[in-house]
């Protein structure tokens, strides 16, 4: 070891007016030193080696630098100094090996760099062999297509709840990393109904294929509650209420605020009336949602509707059949409202009209909460 550090000593003097080939034919035999007995080096060692490298970095050819960073990378106490130099270049040939392999990087400069640095530089994060919490909330937000599914499929991989929701809301246009969120063991479960809920039927299908037989069991039983049969029947009488709210559209003056007022008023009939026309949604459907003791029917009709939250609270309030509604429960409908895009509602209402075809043939119906479980987090599998 003292031939070594004697070595490293004379060659840092010798290249204090060396070229820049000198430096890089340097830099390797000093690296191969390192590398050959690195489990033996001491920390002061180490860091000996950090301080020598760090000046011979200076105007080293990227490929060298390369070379460098791909044979320090996998060692676990390689020069911390130089790997976070390595880290922040620029050049993915230069900071790509150490950005996916080395363990010398904290989450801390990890989030830094996500936070800086370009979508190679993302992607190399991304498939670390593991990456926590603190970094995924980074690339799901900042990455694109390519980085969020290859974090996606990255088993080594943590999200946060806020991380799981950003995949969710992102795979909603994306077959691919549809498929790679949905193969995940660990994705909640609120959050994989809205996964699936969302989906074509194309690629609901596609995840019934691709999943193991406990989950393929699971999206069968969602898609099944999505298409339960509803009944037909409805205990009140809408006539009125129908006759009122239709003569209100032709005049123009059916609008949220006037939803607004009907369900401020407790005026049950009425608010299914409005829903109804606004949602495209037949009256003994919303009758039968509205019966089940959830306010998951309603956020759906009114997202369905394209109506804001304010009008949507009103309505959940109205057909509620009590004068409020506890805040906990109010704050978990917002959520749901917040999780659940429009376009998955008008998607859920599709499913419904379809079956409402086929329903007058059935005999049976299953109970509201089954349609009901299409709202992202109303239930857990």
């Amino acid at each position: 070891m003292s031939s070594a550090l004697s070595l490293i000593d004379e060659l840092e003097g010798a290249l204090q007016r060396g070229s820049s080939e000198r430096r890089t034919e340097v830099l390797r035999r000093v690296t191969d030193l390192f590398v050959d007995a690195a489990p033996r080096y001491t920390e002061e060692q180490t860091q000996l080696f950090d301080d020598v490298m760090g000046h011979l970095m200076t105007q080293i050819e990227t490929r060298a630098l390369s070379e460098m960073s791909v044979r320090l990378a996998p060692i676990d106490n390689a020069p911390i100094g130089v790997i976070h130099r390595l880290a922040h270049d620029d050049a993915i040939e230069i900071s790509g090996p150490v950005l996916t392999n080395s363990e010398r990087l904290s989450d801390d400069v990890l989030v830094e760099i996500a936070r800086s640095k370009g979508q190679a530089h993302l992607v190399a994060i991304a498939g670390r062999a593991k990456v926590n919490e603190l970094v995924t909330d980074i690339l799901v937000e900042r990455g694109d297509a390519k980085v969020a599914n290859t974090v996606a499929v990255n088993a080594g991989a943590r999200f946060s709840q806020a991380g799981f929701s950003k995949l969710v809301s992102r795979a909603e246009h994306d077959e691919e990393l549809t498929m790679a969120v949905g193969s995940r063991g660990d994705i909640p479960a609120d959050l994989f109904r809205q996964l699936v809920v969302q989906a074509t039927e194309a690629v609901q299908k596609k995840l019934v294929v691709a999943a193991d037989p406990d989950m393929q069991g699971t999206i069968k039983q969602i898609l099944a509650e999505l298409s339960g049969e509803i009944g037909n029947e409805a205990a009140r009488d809408y006539a009125t209420a129908q006759h009122l709210v239709q003569r209100m559209h032709q005049d123009g003056l059916l609008t949220p605020v006037a939803l607004q007022e009907f369900a401020k008023a407790r005026r049950v009939e009425e608010t299914v009336a409005a829903l109804s026309l606004l949602s495209s949604v037949g009256i003994s459907v919303i009758d039968r949602l509205i019966r089940g003791g959830s306010d998951d029917g309603a956020i759906i009709l009114c997202r369905a509707a394209e109506l804001d939250w304010t009008t949507t609270k009103f309505v959940i309030v109205g057909l509620s059949g009590h004068e409020a509604v506890p805040s906990l429960q109010m704050q978990e409908a917002h959520e749901k409202f917040l999780k659940l895009s429009s376009t998955s509602a008008k998607r859920v209402i599709r499913f419904w009209h379809v079956r409402q075809k086929t329903a007058t043939t059935a005999t049976t119906a299953p109970p509201p909460q089954a349609v009901s479980k299409a709202v992202p987090g109303a239930a857990r599998l």
